[in-house]
């Protein structure tokens, strides 16, 4: 079981840690854009959540400075006391617009409580501001009565559920924003850690067998050149170092004038040399390619002689034996066409026949 886990990790083991760091990069970058989109969400909604409690604490504050601007008034009648609510009058609206506005961004489930409030402080204005006017035309009393039926309980009573409600919702919200904010930061944070903890080791491994792989790649190119001088041809040259580029040329180079030698050599051209090679390198080349070929050339040249010597003895003969078929009757025409063409075929400056005959044929 060892064994076969160590060769599947020897084989496989970084293609798989690759392919986990990667994944775990692209679920890193999917996170990250997707928290980017959350976080801007949730601080929107965060930014929300608290201006709409900002503007219940400046609305509440417009209230109370719009009920004690008419009650100093009514009290001093000095146009100065009543500055408040001249203000509050003004700056209360805007602020009951844009949390109504807010809340239904959000689906605030309870908003018709908020038009119910709305409709209480505007009708609530308009009672200061009747008291206002009842004290400036001096009927005090008309406006004492109004103050006396304390209208503003009700409406406080009434505001101050709403806004309790309301800050309740938007501190939920807030709440949730922060846990979502939260939730995407350690998603984040254990995805960079994931990352590190598988990164690192892969990129121990790549880098192991990047430096196995170029000494494998090392020994391999040392092998291809003893074998391209054992094998093929060694022109013994010293070089300093293993240049692959060089080992392979020489490589190609080789077979290439191989492939040249034998096709010469097929073609009938036993003259046909192995370029490069010295007579130094004689002993070096005896059984590699190179010499092999050079000995089959010297071979193949040897039995080229053989066979032209054989085939001009045997076209010789042919021709002596031709020559004595046709004047064997005639010995004067035999000898004379003998040694013309025995001369012409050895080519020969000149060639003589002697006959020996008996003594009496000598003495007639």
């Amino acid at each position: 079981m060892k064994a076969q886990l160590f060769q599947w990790f020897n084989k496989q083991g970084i293609s798989f840690f690759i392919s986990a760091v990667l994944i775990i990069i692209l679920i890193g970058a999917t996170l990250t854009f997707y928290s980017r989109q959350v976080i801007s969400r949730q601080k929107e909604k965060s930014m929300l959540a608290q201006q709409v409690i900002l503007d219940l604490k400046d609305m509440t504050t417009m209230i109370l400075l719009a009920d004690v601007g008419v009650r100093g008034y009514m009290i001093v009648k000095e146009d100065r006391f009543i500055s408040p609510f001249n203000q509050a009058r003004e700056a209360y609206v805007p602020f009951i617009k844009n949390v109504e506005k807010i809340l239904a961004q959000q689906d605030y489930q309870e908003l018709d409580s908020m038009i119910v409030v709305k409709a209480d402080i505007n009708a609530y204005m308009q009672v200061m501001d009747n008291m206002y006017q009842l004290t400036k035309q001096a009927q005090l009393e008309e406006a004492q009565s109004i103050l006396y039926k304390d209208l503003g309980f009700g409406l406080m009573q009434n505001y101050n559920r709403f806004v309790a409600k309301v800050r309740i919702y938007e501190q939920e919200v807030l709440a949730e924003a922060d846990y979502q904010l939260n939730l995407c930061v350690t998603l984040i944070t254990y995805t960079q850690w994931l990352l590190i903890l598988l990164g690192l080791p892969t990129l121990v491994l790549v880098m192991v067998r990047i430096r196995k792989s170029e000494k494998s790649r090392k020994e391999l190119f040392k092998v291809l050149d003893e074998s391209n001088k054992k094998y093929i041809f060694d022109s013994s040259t010293e070089e300093k170092g293993l240049n692959e580029e060089n080992i392979i040329e020489s490589i190609v180079q080789n077979l290439r004038q191989a492939l040249g030698f034998i096709k010469r050599i097929t073609a009938g051209d036993y003259q046909v040399a192995w370029e490069g090679i010295q007579d130094t390198d004689q002993t070096a080349n005896q059984e590699n390619l190179a010499g092999e070929l050079i000995q089959m050339r010297e071979q193949m040249k040897r039995v080229k002689e053989a066979d032209q010597r054989r085939l001009w003895a045997t076209e010789g003969l042919s021709i002596v034996a031709e020559i004595t078929r046709k004047y064997q009757q005639h010995t004067d025409q035999l000898g004379e066409q003998l040694v013309m063409h025995v001369v012409q075929y050895l080519k020969a400056n000149q060639a003589g026949l002697f006959v020996l005959t008996d003594g009496d044929d000598l003495q007639n």
